[in-house]
């Protein structure tokens, strides 16, 4: 809600003359004026202070000893006002009241939306007319076709085999370690035999140094 006092006019009631100051309203996407004396204001900012205590802590402009010009109350009357919208959602129940009937609101507002179901020509009925149809129509003897429903496509899933090492027979195993068995200790005697002749080699090979002969003198 939006609330703003941008003018002012001279208005005659009863004889009387009197300024009223516009006051527009913006709620729900609609918009209307007000004319408001500033008795009238005066008026509401003593009931509402009454059920809403913390709204007198708004800059209303209050009764002076010189009234002060149209343009300089307008201008007071626009603060305490959209001061007052935004204090709208904290008020009692009692203070919106008060506020709409300020606004009038009953007399400008949207009008409510009815909800079609609570009434005779609601969906509920609509429902019932087409159920009355149907029946009426299977009466001929025309029975409506099932409509095929489609099946979902099969999916095959891939089972993801696991590679086995494949481990050679028995027999071939046993001719494998029975042939380690029997070459391991020719080998090894073979070996032995190498070396041994390996530094036999080393002895006969080296020559024996000549010794020195001292002779007499």
């Amino acid at each position: 809600m939006q609330l703003q006092v941008l003018g002012y006019e001279d208005k005659v009631e009863g004889g009387s003359k009197f300024t009223a100051y516009i006051t527009t309203v913006e709620d729900d996407g609609h918009t209307w004026d007000v004319p408001i004396r500033y008795s009238r204001f005066h008026e509401f900012f003593g009931q509402i202070t009454k059920t809403d205590k913390h709204v007198t802590a708004l800059a209303f402009p209050q009764k002076v000893l010189f009234t002060p010009s149209n343009a300089t109350r307008q201008r007071q009357l626009h603060d305490f006002m959209m001061q007052l919208a935004d204090a709208v959602p904290t008020l009692s129940e009692d203070g919106r009241a008060l506020v709409m009937e300020l606004l009038e609101f009953e007399a400008n507002a949207l009008p409510e939306v009815h909800d079609a179901s609570s009434s005779p020509s609601g969906s509920d009925s609509q429902i019932d007319e087409q159920a009355n149809a149907v029946i009426e129509g299977n009466q001929d003897g025309v029975v409506d076709a099932p409509v095929p429903v489609p099946t979902p496509p099969v999916v095959k899933r891939v089972k993801k085999t696991k590679k086995v090492k494949k481990e050679a027979p028995p027999a071939v195993r046993a001719a494998a370690i029975t042939y380690t068995m029997m070459v391991s200790p020719v080998m090894l005697f073979v070996t032995v035999v190498q070396t041994f002749l390996w530094l036999a080699g080393m002895f006969v090979s080296s020559p024996a140094k000549p010794k020195a002969v001292v002779s007499a003198a």
